[in-house]
């Protein structure tokens, strides 16, 4: 890819990467799956059960050297079912008691807000 350098202004080769300096005490991922804003992409997501963001931590970040790294745990995610035009979103969420079983939740009202 070629970028202007902001020095003096010559065209050249470039590459740009982005690292986490501070990772946060809860992570939370969104991934969008509509293509073209009317269609939807209906493939499966498939994602670990646990995930390590060690390899994408800025080299001189604080928590580099974090003892075991920094690994999350997966304990919850909301699907959406249906279309574009609508449909119903659907919670799943880990067993509190640590048995790891996912369980679903039927809300019966919600809010915008």
């Amino acid at each position: 890819m070629g970028l202007n350098c902001c020095r003096c202004g010559r065209r050249g080769e470039a590459s740009c990467a982005r690292y986490i300096w501070q990772a946060p005490n809860v992570l939370v991922i969104d991934v969008q799956r509509n293509l073209t804003g009317i269609i939807k992409e209906e493939g499966v997501v498939a994602f670990p059960e646990v995930l390590d963001l060690s390899p994408w931590l800025a080299h001189d970040s604080p928590e580099h050297h974090v003892p075991g790294g920094l690994v999350y745990d997966c304990v919850s995610m909301v699907g959406h079912a249906g279309s574009i035009q609508g449909g119903h979103y659907i919670a799943h969420c880990r067993d509190g008691l640590g048995e790891g079983k996912p369980h679903s939740t039927v809300l019966s009202t919600c809010s915008v807000m």
